[in-house]
């Protein structure tokens, strides 16, 4: 099958949060499986395109496209168009937050719309609000919406989506109860939604996580389904990891503590046998900060030692933790780094020996299986995709209410663990090993997707 695959990210091009890595994962996955694949992002001026090797970009049109530049270019062996704007919508070096967010995502969708109606495709694959309107737009091609994050779904206002250009049918589709929303336009057009976890697919039939679109996904329940993301595993693999200094995997886990080493020294924490407990994310409200700092208290107190790392671009959550860090900075149990830093990122996970993931909600969920690929012990809240991955006395520990308690409590249970049961930890960090979180699963469940919708079979 051709498909296309529409998104606002794509690894390590442009990205945010976990869904750049799940574009670059997803779409690879489904080109060795011997589809046919492109990806189109937008052409944002962050995008280095000699130093993140963007190979055989050119104009695919000779400048004969009036409003739109269309580069055709290769990311490794994934064919990439980016769409680059003539109106200078993608030149902040911002993917998101700017106040003109419709407008952007709006122009692109349009564009890209306007592209594969002179293309012969089979399915085209939108990831999120910011592409949902292709749908709508070009309905003659069979489309497939994943829900990376509902939360994030924006309102529009009837004068920006005017400016877009759209017609007043196209117009009066985006319109849900009292608003407008380029996401409806995705849910209404697009023959299959997909939720991307088992459990968040049931949370967002909720009042509580549906944002807002909870009757009309409950009324139409026969089009969505959950599948769960997978994480790249020849980026994320100890045996052959660039950024680390040793090497192992579940037979050879010994060496696991000269990374540990080599993290407490690079970040200046002492030296020896503490547990050694980590964040690694965006700092976000979903992410639940008063419970990370909270944690990281406890943990402190309890003689651990706790390593942070996140960036945020909320000034209240910027400033907590900007406190935290001046408040804990001669503590040599205690390091915060408000950036996000990849190299870094991978020497925490695998010299980490647990993982804390305490979020208010969370759709899927990265961290917590790349956590278990390199031997460290999750201990997540239990809501969407960390319910699906993470299971007490298995290969972690978890709580449901999103307490100070709550968190508490699974934080006794695995110091205890750690303290006075090393056989059983030692299980666990084997169990989450042994995890296949790769894209081999979900890869499969798409194409299953994909044909049943080809074949104009009905597909649950």
């Amino acid at each position: 099958m051709k498909i296309v695959h529409v998104a606002s990210e794509f690894a390590p091009l442009a990205k945010a949060g976990g869904l750049g890595d799940v574009l670059l994962g997803l779409s690879r996955a489904t080109l060795e499986s011997g589809h046919d694949v492109t990806v189109i992002i937008p052409k944002y001026s962050s995008i280095d395109i000699d130093c993140q090797r963007v190979a055989e970009l050119h104009d695919l049109y000779n400048g004969k496209n009036a409003l739109t530049t269309f580069w055709k270019a290769h990311y490794q062996n994934i064919p990439l168009i980016l769409v680059e704007s003539d109106q200078n919508f993608f030149s902040s070096g911002k993917i998101y937050g700017e106040p003109n967010d419709c407008d952007r995502f709006g122009f692109f969708s349009k564009q890209v719309a306007h592209y594969l109606k002179r293309e012969s495709i089979d399915l085209v694959h939108l990831h999120d609000w910011h592409t949902a309107l292709v749908a709508l737009l070009h309905p003659e091609v069979k489309s497939v919406l994943t829900l990376h994050n509902m939360a994030y779904a924006r309102a529009c206002d009837l004068a920006t989506l005017q400016r877009i250009g759209l017609k007043e049918d196209e117009v009066k589709a985006l319109k849900y109860r009292d608003y407008y929303s380029i996401l409806q336009g995705g849910l209404e057009s697009a023959e299959k939604l997909v939720a991307v976890s088992p459990t968040y697919a049931q949370e967002i039939l909720t009042a509580e996580l549906g944002a807002g679109f909870d009757s009309y996904l409950n009324q139409h329940k026969e089009k969505l389904t959950g599948i769960l993301n997978g994480i790249d595993y020849t980026f994320w693999n100890p045996e052959q990891d660039g950024f680390l200094p040793a090497h192992y995997n579940l037979q050879t886990l010994s060496r696991k503590k000269k990374v540990k080493a080599a993290l407490q020294k690079r970040l200046g924490l002492l030296s020896g046998n503490k547990l050694l407990v980590a964040f690694v994310g965006r700092l976000v409200a979903q992410k639940g900060p008063q419970l990370i700092e909270a944690a990281m208290k406890k943990i402190i107190a309890d003689g651990g030692q706790f390593v942070l790392l996140g960036a945020t671009s909320d000034p209240v959550i910027e400033e907590q933790f900007t406190q935290l860090k001046s408040a804990y900075r001669n503590n040599p149990n205690v390091h915060i780094e408000l950036v996000y830093d990849e190299p870094m990122a991978h020497l925490i996970f695998a010299g980490s020996d647990m993982l804390i993931v305490p979020s208010l909600f969370e759709p899927c969920g990265l961290t917590q299986m790349i956590a278990m690929r390199y031997g460290t012990v999750p201990l997540v809240r239990r809501t969407g995709g960390l319910a699906d991955t993470v299971f007490e006395s298995k290969n972690g520990f978890n709580f449901v209410e999103p307490t100070e308690e709550a968190i508490f409590q699974a934080l006794d249970r695995s110091f205890a663990c750690w303290k006075n049961e090393p056989a059983k930890w030692q299980q666990l960090i084997a169990n989450g090993m042994s995890e296949d979180f790769s894209w081999k699963k979900p890869q499969e469940a798409y194409a299953d997707l994909y044909r049943g919708i080809k074949s104009n079979k009905a597909f649950l």
